[in-house]
């Protein structure tokens, strides 16, 4: 596991991480995603009750269902509905866990970030001071093409990385859930970089969001312009040119 946090970018199944609470820290500080299929491990040498996928999840880890080995462990022809499912009675995962845990896929996986964007939301710059601090730079345009969530360049007294804003339009996870990942994250690294490693005051600091909010009828409105745009765009393409700045006046 010391190798893996050392030179991997994720890893799958993690099921020794219960056995090593340092360990699962480090993961946890890092935002290493670890991808699990609890249907395998229940076949092969793990039960469901024995299984630490939730207490990974409620920790914080970036934890996400996936399949393994689909013909052997599946039954449908949807082996990734059925492990999520399956995990949805299991653990009773609330409609916004399993929106998360959809989100931390998009995070963990090996997609362009300009895909990546199209499915959470932007790229952002979240910067970590000497003393733990933290604070969510500007948007990233454009997004990377090799981007990873985790991907970080490091100097002395500060240090940076690229992480994706929470669209509640796309991800359906509450804004409110992921402040919450953010400010307990920014917690326990402010611990870490502490001189002393005093426990410093929980502030419950509202983080930075990127993404503009809009009401139910402005996103409404919106999207009607968006379909209308595009209805003229594909039937009269003469006309797509003069509409666009008249809309956007």
């Amino acid at each position: 596991m010391i190798s893996a946090y050392l030179t991997s970018q994720g890893i799958n199944h993690g099921v020794l991480l219960r056995k090593l609470p340092v360990m699962q820290y480090l993961f946890y500080l890092s935002k290493i995603p670890v991808s699990m299929s609890p249907l395998s491990n229940n076949a092969l040498f793990l039960s469901f009750d024995r299984n630490p996928f939730p207490d990974y999840f409620q920790r914080g880890l970036v934890v996400t269902l996936s399949t393994d080995d689909p013909l052997q462990f599946h039954y449908t022809r949807e082996p990734l509905m059925e492990e999520y499912s399956i995990a949805a009675q299991i653990w009773k995962l609330s409609s916004s866990d399993m929106c998360e845990i959809a989100r931390n896929s998009v995070l963990a996986c090996g997609w362009e970030g300009g895909l990546k964007e199209r499915w959470v939301g932007k790229m952002i710059e979240c910067c970590i001071d000497s003393d733990g601090s933290s604070y969510m730079g500007s948007p990233v345009a454009p997004a990377p093409a090799n981007c990873h969530p985790n991907n970080s360049t490091t100097s002395f007294g500060s240090a940076r990385s690229l992480t994706f804003d929470n669209d509640i339009a796309k991800t359906n996870v509450p804004d409110i859930r992921i402040q919450y990942r953010q400010q307990r994250h920014q917690y326990e690294m402010s611990i870490v970089h502490s001189p002393t490693g005093a426990s410093p005051p929980l502030l419950m600091v509202t983080p930075l969001l990127s993404v503009e909010r809009l009401s139910g009828e402005d996103l409404a409105m919106r999207e009607e312009e968006e379909e209308f745009m595009e209805d003229v765009k594909g039937e009269f393409p003469e006309m797509h040119g003069r509409i666009s700045p008249a809309l956007s006046e």
